[in-house]
């Protein structure tokens, strides 16, 4: 029997391979140290009988492995490893035995042998275990010893490097700024290993030829390519988000108007490059994205013009039954032709993409005529007839029945905002002053400001929603609040905002979490608060006076000062990828109403500006980066939650938009003088 050991790293990999070995005699044990590596091992020396692989990896899932793994070797059996709890992906298990760190090995050793004996694959037995590799048409690599550390590529001028991103199928996955545009990107790079193969190195020129030629607004794009250097890479454009296999093995749901974006979005996409006849690479789940800010996204799934079709039917399936899984029970049972749709895609009744992205139009709910002049000429002569015919009533009948319609009015209105709207908008326009003087900056430079007011609390759904509303009521406003460099006919609707406002007002979720009008706006960018606060007769504040805002005039390293208390502020100590958590800690797991933590306050008296959400403000770094300061729900340094107040980053550009940025707003010197 052959077992394969995908362990996350190399010194208990190699302790935890030896041991078995000697537990398992006359038994091969392989050891791979990652995911990426895990695939070549098993694509070189062939698929194994039993995959032991630890449940998470920084580059991705055992799940996904497994299904990889199984496009080799369909009766694959499996055991997972992990740090944590996995009763929650039950679905994903597929009854496979768990063992948690520190593993029993006699334990372990056992359930590996009770696998010996492989019960046959069943389809579409979980979304995860049915997906197709994106790569199973391409050459198999040669031998390779695990791949070298993330570097920077020696012959890619022009990039700024970042981070890691993890591995994918070529190599080393990289987060760089395109210096000469100043864009975000991800740097895919080929393994010196694989480059040293002439088979995979003109595969890796033909895949990035590919991928760089086609062009469509849902795919991400790739921006250039150098196959000629010592260092081959391609650069594509940087989604902050997660895969939808990501998702899945994190257990989280998404909401039916989401799942319905992403079917149509993908169905629409996969139905024109059919018609163009594109070749592409086969559709799993861990080719779609949904971004931080909601909107889904195609990896760029370009191939060379010789590779294989992908089979369409299976793709349809995998679809239907990832997003099946993914999307939310209450929100999918109020769309139940979204839901009838899923399960036919799971059931193969549709042949091709085409008749799936008609389905999918089908299913979205209808939209209602909410005004009369909106109506055609017939549907007014209609109304007109029913109205004179009421006005033929008897007058008894209309005076009898009033008093009764009216008690029923009232007793439905209490109803109605007693159970179907969430929490009533609170007001929160006061502004703190903030007076003139010298204060500590950063790591102890003094600075010296004008006196300056500046909101008590982050700006929320409700305010934002009254900006608009003025917009809506005034067009002309917009000349008179538009930034100069804005880009013309942008508007400064926030993205998914129909969904966000509805959920708010009734108290409901969005993205999987709870939301009211007093939660700060988000998935808003730059231009979007500087418009709001110049409706305002108002700015935003500049770094140095947000800092001073929320530091005082001492140094001290928090609002409330020095004791780094998680208890305190809305922030990533109890951070959950699944939305639906609840924060342990700070009692919220994503954003949280401006005025839920109060003891986020800083000398001044202003609130929130340690977590919740982050801040844009007015300072402006190499042209486009705007500097975002304070922490966020989400935010991370070292693995640890990071809320020191003097933390400031420009990951984003001015057209970004994210659901752990927000803002608010100051006015210039002290507060008029009380008549």
């Amino acid at each position: 029997m052959k077992i394969l050991l995908a362990a996350p790293e190399a010194e208990f990999g190699s302790q935890f391979a030896q041991l078995l070995r000697s537990q398992l005699p006359g038994h091969i044990v392989q050891l791979a140290v990652g995911y990426a590596r895990a695939l070549e091992v098993a694509r070189s020396s062939g698929a194994p009988d039993v995959l032991v692989t630890e449940a998470y990896f920084e580059e991705g899932d055992g799940f996904v492995l497994r299904h990889e793994l199984r496009a080799l070797r369909p009766d694959l059996r499996t055991v997972f490893l992990s740090d944590h709890d996995l009763s929650t992906c039950a679905d994903y298990l597929e009854g496979a035995p768990t063992f948690r760190h520190p593993v029993d090995l006699t334990g372990l050793v056992q359930a590996i042998l009770e696998q010996s004996a492989p019960a046959p694959a069943t389809a579409l037995e979980s979304p995860v275990s049915s997906l197709q590799s994106p790569v199973s048409n391409l050459p198999s690599p040669s031998p390779a010893p695990p791949a070298p550390p993330s570097t920077p590529p020696d012959d890619a001028p022009g990039y700024e490097i970042r981070g890691a991103l993890g591995r994918g199928r070529w190599g080393e996955v990289l987060e760089a700024i395109q210096t000469s545009v100043n864009r975000r990107v991800a740097l895919k790079l080929l393994d010196p290993a694989l480059a040293a193969d002439p088979a995979q190195f003109q595969a890796f020129r033909a895949a990035a030829q590919a991928k760089a030629s086609l062009q469509h607004a849902a795919v991400l794009p790739v921006y250039e390519a150098d196959t000629e250097g010592e260092q081959p890479f391609f650069a594509t454009e940087f989604v902050d988000g997660q895969r939808l296999s990501e998702l899945a093995a994190a257990g989280a749901t998404l909401e039916a108007a989401t799942v319905q974006h992403i079917l149509r979005l993908t169905s629409e996409a996969l139905t024109q490059l059919g018609a163009r006849q594109i070749s592409r690479e086969p559709l799993d789940a861990g080719s779609i994205f949904l971004g931080r800010d909601g909107r889904p996204r195609l990896e760029n799934l370009g191939a060379p013009a010789d590779a294989p079709p992908p089979d369409v039917a299976a793709e349809i399936r995998l679809l239907g039954a990832m997003l099946s899984n993914l999307a939310e029970p209450d929100s999918l049972a109020a769309r139940p032709a979204l839901g009838t749709l899923l399960g036919e895609m799971v059931q193969g009744r549709y042949p091709s993409w085409g008749a799936v992205a008609a389905a999918a139009k089908a299913a979205e709910p209808k939209a209602t005529v909410k005004d009369a002049h909106v109506l055609g000429a017939s549907e007014r002569a209609a109304i007109a007839a029913v109205e004179a015919a009421r006005q033929r009533q008897k007058r008894g009948l209309i005076w009898t029945t009033v008093g009764l319609f009216a008690l029923l009015w009232v007793a439905g209105l209490a109803i109605y905002f007693r159970f179907f709207t969430g929490p009533k908008m609170r007001n929160f326009d006061r502004l703190i002053e903030v007076p003139a003087g010298e204060f500590i900056y950063q790591d102890g430079k003094k600075v010296t400001l004008p006196a300056f007011r500046i909101d008590e609390y982050e700006v929320t759904i409700g305010q934002y929603q009254q900006f608009l509303a003025a917009l809506e009521k005034d067009p002309s406003l917009l000349a008179q609040v538009e930034h100069p460099e804005q880009p013309k006919g942008k508007s400064h609707v926030p993205d998914r905002w129909e969904n966000l406002y509805k959920s708010a007002v009734h108290g409901k979720t969005f993205l999987g979490a709870p939301v009211d009008l007093n939660c700060p706006i988000i998935l808003i960018d730059w231009f979007d608060a500087y418009a709001y606060a110049k409706w305002k007769g108002r700015r935003l504040p500049t770094e140095e006076e947000w800092e001073k805002a929320a530091r005082g005039t001492d140094g001290r390293k928090y609002p409330w000062g020095n004791d780094a208390s998680a208890k305190k502020v809305n922030t990533a100590q109890d951070f959950s990828a699944d939305p639906r958590a609840e924060g342990t800690i700070d009692g919220y797991n994503r954003w949280a109403p401006v005025d839920a933590m109060t003891d986020d306050r800083s000398p001044t008296g202003v609130m929130g500006m340690a977590g919740n959400v982050s801040e844009w403000t007015a300072t402006v770094e190499g042209g486009d980066r705007p500097v975002i300061r304070g922490g966020n729900f989400g935010s991370l340094k070292d693995k640890k939650p990071d809320f020191e107040i003097t933390r400031r980053a420009t990951p984003l550009l001015r057209l970004d938009r994210n659901d752990r940025v927000g803002f608010r707003t100051v006015a210039d010197g002290a507060a008029p003088a009380a008549r």
